[in-house]
């Protein structure tokens, strides 16, 4: 999760029969069948689970095209009574449609966005926003053997929920002591990279 200052929105935490909207706005869908276990999981868990029209689509190395995939986020952005928008998986593309989602309905009806890997986009894009947002496994993890997933998929019930968990590490021999300050921004490091210079980027570092 993103963010736990008060100054960032959080969308609702999910209770069961809450809505989640399932889209793929970066590789194409090469194991569906991986998509259709996740959507009967959470929904065994008591969610609803929508998907979106071009999911299962293909273009090329994405899941549909620009403007395929870009109806189907924007869909579940202005979604009314959704709670969660949960990407199908990462790879590549969802920069291609980023500048074009307008995400003001989002502020009119906040939504856990949830996913990792290329979703660093809009984890920093939500982070620059001002919401909050969860890196957690996604519906192409569901590929795995279930004793592979099972916790990652018990964490993120958990997380959409309200029950965070927290960690604990032990100290480094070698690590220094010192006092910093800042914001600690995490993802997919080439994804981070190559957004430096973009405006969301700037905007994250009016943040710090």
């Amino acid at each position: 999760m993103n963010s736990q200052n008060s100054h960032f929105i959080r969308p609702e935490f999910l209770t069961q029969g809450d809505t989640i909207l399932m889209v793929a706005p970066a590789g194409v869908i090469k194991q569906p069948e991986a998509i259709l276990k996740a959507k009967k999981t959470f929904e065994d868990l008591g969610y609803h689970v929508s998907i979106g029209d071009h999911v299962f689509k293909e273009h090329h190395h994405f899941a549909g095209t620009d403007a395929e995939r870009l109806k189907d986020m924007q869909w579940a952005i202005n979604h009314k009574t959704a709670k969660a928008i949960w990407c199908a998986r990462g790879g590549y593309g969802s920069v291609r449609i980023i500048d074009d989602l307008n995400f003001s309905g989002l502020k009119k009806y906040p939504k856990w966005m949830i996913g990792y890997s290329d979703f660093t986009v809009f984890h920093n894009q939500l982070h620059a926003k001002g919401f909050q947002s969860l890196h957690a496994a996604m519906p192409i993890n569901f590929k795995e053997p279930w004793p592979a997933i099972q916790e990652s998929i018990y964490q993120l019930d958990n997380a959409l929920k309200g029950n965070l968990k927290t960690y604990n590490f032990s100290k480094n021999p070698l690590n220094k002591v010192g006092i910093c300050r800042g914001t600690l921004l995490g993802g997919n490091l080439t994804i981070l990279e190559n957004m430096i210079g973009t405006e969301c980027c700037l905007s994250l570092m009016t943040l710090v």
